[in-house]
């Protein structure tokens, strides 16, 4: 059996917070893997070893998972505490022939015509003309073409029942920008980071209207270092005003600056376009490095769950944050960048004093 550095998981819980009588003060914390060892073995009626392979572990590792999450829940009903399932070391199933019931994988997936240059997909969790509520769960998406911000074509497409690790391949193979949906977890969030797919959640109501919302009434402005594209970015998503574009220098490895003022351009309705020019150089001059961290909401939920009183999520030990990142729910990337701004801040705090 292959060896998996995460456990696999075929379904996050629906339900993440059982509150006794004792409210929230005292919350014993749940692992979603050891959430799936119970659902397994508990519910499923899997034995240790069929547990073990469909989790990709081996059977003591199984056993010691599950003997975890019993322990924590006898200590729940006897003690009164509350029990909340959130975090561990998983990562949602692909996809692979491990659960029938599950993902389903031997479903032959669809996969729509190569798109436009100049278009932009935005898939809709759908059902009967709304929203569908659960990204895992969903069983069709619609999925709408637009070009120069306005809706050109859409489409119904089947999520040929597979599971939720894999909805995000579906998507990025069927070329997503944006996913628009009600809710979904903290797996799937990051498998549709992991394929550069903006998600916008929360979302509920008519399908088309949702859509329009998204489009409709913006500002967005482009930024960036010369030579990012951020010209071309804008000649794509409208046709009206071209703006002027180069090469990356060969010798200095660096763009040119072709753009040499702000334009907004309308797109639409109360919606616009700001084209800017490029910068070399990101300057913080004016935030502490301590601050920095408020910029990334991404981490408050895990803000004051760290071991040390003002944590900066660097090389701490027992770092909330740091955990988050190795469990997948804050993109590597973002953390990557956090992690390079404070360094610049601080090596600004040295020049400074």
């Amino acid at each position: 059996m292959p060896k998996c550095r995460k456990r696999r998981i075929c379904r996050e819980p629906d339900y993440v917070i059982f509150q006794s009588e004792n409210g929230l003060d005292d919350v014993t914390t749940l692992t979603v893997d050891e959430y799936e060892a119970i659902r397994q073995i508990d519910m499923e009626g899997l034995s240790q070893e069929e547990c073990a392979k469909k989790m990709c572990v081996a059977r003591t590792t199984a056993q010691l998972i599950y003997n975890s999450a019993r322990k924590k829940i006898a200590e729940s009903i006897v003690l009164g505490k509350s029990i909340r399932i959130e975090g561990g070391n998983y990562i949602l199933c692909d996809g692979s022939p491990c659960c029938e019931n599950c993902c389903k994988s031997t479903q032959p997936v669809n996969y729509m015509q190569k798109k436009g240059e100049n278009v932009m997909r935005i898939a809709v969790t759908y059902e009967n003309g709304e929203v569908f509520q659960h990204f895992g769960r969903t069983e069709n998406f619609k999925i709408y073409e637009v070009e120069n911000n306005k809706i050109v074509s859409s489409q119904v497409m089947g999520s040929n029942g597979i599971g939720h690790g894999a909805l995000a391949g579906l998507l990025s193979g069927n070329q997503i920008d944006v996913l628009i949906c009600g809710g979904l977890g903290g797996g799937a969030q990051a498998a549709l980071a992991e394929a550069g797919i903006e998600v916008c959640s929360g979302a509920e109501g008519d399908a088309d209207q949702a859509v329009e919302a998204y489009l409709k009434g913006k500002t967005t402005v482009i930024a960036g270092p010369s030579g990012v594209g951020k010209s071309s970015i804008t000649n794509r998503m409208q046709k009206e005003i071209q703006m002027e574009t180069g090469e990356i220098s060969k010798k200095l490895k660096k763009g040119k600056h072709t753009t040499r003022h702000s334009q907004m351009i309308p797109i639409d309705h109360e919606t616009y376009l700001c084209d800017t020019p490029g910068f070399s150089s990101l300057y913080t001059t004016d935030m502490e490095k301590e601050e920095l961290k408020n910029f990334f909401p991404e981490f408050h939920p895990y803000e004051g769950k760290c071991r040390f009183l003002g944590c900066i999520h660097g090389k701490e030990p027992g770092c909330a944050v740091k955990e988050a990142l190795e469990q997948g729910n804050i993109s590597k990337e973002r953390f990557e960048n956090y992690t390079m701004f404070y360094e610049e801040l601080k090596e600004q705090e040295k020049r400074r004093y």
